[in-house]
């Protein structure tokens, strides 16, 4: 019987998340050009998840509070952590459309343009930046999540996690991803001029 509550459980499960994928599929923006993306854009604070992610502010505090005052406190900063990823992890899907859309500018819409070349290897070096970041910010809030049910709270018989972990998740690292998918974005920009340079670098 348990069993099959499971197996029911995990199909509903499975069948909702098609289900909202597909929608978030049919209502995406297929296309986004340099001036659409700046519209979209979510300002993010890059170095801000760099101090929340240091571990020596959590090794000062974790042997002075008590547990539920440390938990408390890790809760808190996993909220504003995890606030920060979903603005970022919008910005790399924003970001994966506008790389698929220069793509297809270069090789279908218009192809034998000017600086062709140029154009489509920066897209396609901001398309594996994007991709890369998406799926470690995905993962990480993911991570997150559980370790705000499971984790953090006053039943449970774990013991609180380190902050730190969330640095690197399936394999990939924060900084030099985001400093990856930074690069590449910039490297695209500059192909337009400085001042979408500038606009851009100012927001992700």
């Amino acid at each position: 019987m348990l069993n099959d509550l499971f197996v029911l459980t995990f199909l509903l499960f499975v069948a909702g998340c098609s289900l909202a994928a597909a929608l978030h599929h049919l209502a995406r923006c297929r296309y986004l050009t340099i001036l659409d993306v700046q519209k979209v854009l979510r300002p993010v604070q890059s170095t801000r998840v760099v101090n929340l992610l240091d571990s020596r502010v959590e090794d000062i505090v974790r042997p002075v509070f008590s547990r539920r005052k440390f938990e408390d406190s890790q809760l808190m900063t996993l909220y504003e952590i995890r606030e920060h990823l979903l603005r970022m992890a919008h910005n790399s899907f924003v970001l994966l459309v506008w790389a698929n859309t220069e793509l297809w500018r270069e090789t279908k819409y218009k192809p034998g343009m000017e600086d062709r070349e140029t154009y489509i290897d920066l897209s396609r070096k901001l398309h594996a930046a994007a991709l890369e970041f998406r799926i470690y910010a995905i993962c990480t809030l993911v991570r997150i999540n559980f370790w705000m049910i499971f984790r953090i709270r006053p039943w449970s018989p774990f013991p609180a996690p380190r902050l730190v972990e969330l640095r690197e998740t399936a394999g990939f690292r924060f900084y030099a991803s985001y400093q990856r998918l930074q690069e590449a974005v910039g490297a695209l920009c500059l192909a337009y001029g400085q001042e979408f340079y500038d606009e851009m670098m100012a927001v992700i």
